[in-house]
């Protein structure tokens, strides 16, 4: 006469029989009762409609449609969770649970649908992101297949929900357009280390007032060609902000190369050493002596330094004001003479600047003499001081009134990196 019935079948608890608890009749006109079994008998149930009050079926053909929905789904499911009843109301009010399932990522089917608010643990899933109005679940997700497959596909959904969320924020909701190797990139270092690029007390990129999209870009492409370079970056921005107040060495965070990156943890992780260790001599007696003792001679050998700098009309030779602007030099200049400041530090190294003298605080070039002779020097990325000809008769007075070695191929050199080439230029004939 136009009904059907739909049986609810469960596995007892404690005996694994099967047994049928609730019944669903329909009719074609809409109209639905709920039996439930209580000993013998079939009985209105008094309990609240465990198929969904307000989700009624409207005729017994969409009731089989929405069954049939389920038979890739309820399979999957331990029989014996108390749960079943809102397993499948989930699954029929959103349907994303079966398209999860059919797309081989069951255990957040299962969350979902095991959810009492699976809408917002949807919106979680998606990076804090979740267009319901959408049928497709990509276009729900607001994310290319490749984009979903990256977060979802590789298990630590908390993590990787964290960080896709962060990557929405730095390029919006719609970042479809990304293609997957910039995609790919924003999110692994956000899920890396993107608590300490953007969130709370950690969040380094706000504290030393950097473009976070810039400095996401440069860690990402650091890190293709090495990956320390999630790590390095996290190490030596920690470090850095645990510097002493005011000791803060000026730093470009956006590095041109990995080995640029290294130099300036090393130089920062050694300032940071420095200053820990002078911290620890105010409570052992025997390492103040020591650390008084070592400033005494530190200070007595810059005093033979300042008369070894120099200055003529158009440059200056002096020394660095302290170990923070040996550090800024390298990373102005991209250099590592960040990693010396020890060195300088103890006298077995000395280190001079060269600077114009109309620009007194602008990088030229840094001088390394160990013993008198002169090491090395190097301008931005390297170069050789031949690409300057104008600042070597300067150098040259600078070396005659210190009485200080160097080979000319030094100063005539024209490589513009760190290796030396078969370029040079004629060495001036320098007078006094």
């Amino acid at each position: 006469d136009g009904w059907s019935v739909l049986r609810m079948i469960k596995r007892e608890y404690n005996t694994n029989n099967l047994i049928e608890r609730e019944r669903m009749y329909l009719h074609d006109d809409g109209k639905n009762r709920i039996v439930t079994k209580e000993r013998d008998n079939w009985v209105p149930s008094k309990q609240f409609n465990p198929w969904g009050s307000k989700y009624k079926f409207i005729n017994r053909d969409e009731a089989m449609e929405k069954c049939n929905r389920l038979k890739y789904l309820l399979p999957l499911f331990d029989a014996n969770e108390e749960k079943i009843r809102q397993y499948i109301m989930t699954a029929l009010r959103f349907p994303e649970v079966e398209q999860l399932m059919k797309l081989g990522y069951t255990e957040e089917a299962k969350i979902i649908a095991n959810s009492t608010t699976p809408r917002a643990d949807l919106k979680d899933l998606f990076g804090g992101h979740y267009n319901e109005k959408e049928k497709s679940l990509l276009k729900k997700a607001g994310m290319t297949k490749h984009q979903f497959d990256k977060v979802l596909g590789n298990g630590q959904r908390w993590n990787n929900s964290r960080a896709l969320e962060q990557v929405r924020k730095i390029t919006g909701d719609d970042f479809i357009h990304l293609d997957n190797e910039t995609f790919d990139g924003y999110f692994e270092v956000f899920k890396r280390i993107g608590s300490s690029l953007y969130s709370g007390y950690y969040n380094y990129a706000e504290r030393l007032n950097l473009d976070l999209k810039k400095l996401v870009k440069n860690i990402a492409r650091l890190a293709k060609r090495n990956q320390q370079a999630y790590q390095l970056y996290h190490d030596t921005m920690s470090t850095y902000l645990r510097l002493e107040a005011g000791t803060e060495p000026a730093v470009d965070w956006y590095f041109d190369d990995f080995s640029d990156l290294r130099r300036m943890h090393d130089a920062v992780v050694a300032l940071a050493n420095q200053q820990y260790a002078t911290r620890n001599a105010r409570w052992s007696v025997a390492e103040a002596e020591r650390m008084k003792k070592d400033e005494e001679k530190r200070k007595k050998l810059d005093e033979k330094r300042k008369e070894w700098e120099y200055e003529d009309d158009e440059f200056v030779v002096r020394l660095p004001k302290d170990g923070a602007e040996i550090i800024a030099e390298g990373s102005k200049q991209r250099i590592c003479i960040g990693g010396y400041v020890s060195s300088h530090s103890t006298g077995a190294c000395t280190l001079f600047f060269v600077r114009k003298k109309s620009e007194p605080d602008t990088p030229f070039y840094a001088i390394e003499i160990r013993n008198g002779v002169v090491i090395q020097i190097h301008g931005a990325y390297n170069c050789w001081l031949g690409n300057n000809p104008e600042a070597i008769p300067t150098v040259i007075r600078w070396l005659r009134k210190n009485n200080f070695k160097c080979d000319p191929k030094i100063l005539t050199c024209t490589a513009t990196g760190y290796g030396q080439t078969a370029n040079y230029i004629q060495l001036p004939v320098v007078v006094d």
